[in-house]
């Protein structure tokens, strides 16, 4: 298993990303109503510490993507 930890916050089991839908934020399609299901290009990360949102590309969910470590 694996969870995303917040760039701006120390590393610590209570700083990682969950997925969360921003109504504020505008579809990136052209038409007026959005295919995708459950309206996933609405998605952000936020954390859960500082409460920073970040767009889930792919080139920053590599970079900030950890294992969780089964003690």
């Amino acid at each position: 298993m694996h969870i995303y930890i917040c760039p701006y916050c120390d590393p610590s089991p209570e700083s990682h990303l969950t997925r969360i839908k921003d109504p504020t934020m505008k579809c990136k399609h052209k038409k007026k109503t959005c295919k995708k299901k459950d309206n996933e290009c609405k998605e952000v990360m936020q954390c859960n510490v500082c409460e920073s949102t970040f767009l889930p590309t792919e080139d920053f969910l590599s970079d900030q993507k950890r294992k969780i470590k089964d003690g």
